[in-house]
């Protein structure tokens, strides 16, 4: 597993983990993140791409938070 940054929970503000299943040798691999306290969960699976994919795209996933950037950018203007 890559070192990533995790952002707190969405809807809690609790700690993610990150867990992975399979490996490049596998047949299907994944990739998931969820909260221990309120169990959401966020999850990739791939059959072609590799399991590098999988991280990033989970955390990419994971760390997207609707109406942030919005927010942002209405107060530079």
């Amino acid at each position: 597993m890559n070192n990533t940054m995790l952002l707190p929970c969405p809807c809690c503000g609790g700690s993610p983990t990150m867990l992975h299943k399979g490996n490049d040798m596998t047949k299907k691999r994944s990739a998931s993140i969820h909260c221990g306290m309120c169990y959401l969960k966020v999850e990739v699976v791939a059959i072609r791409n590799n399991l590098d994919w999988c991280f990033k795209t989970v955390e990419a996933k994971w760390n997207k938070r609707i109406g942030i950037d919005q927010k942002q950018s209405n107060e530079s203007e």
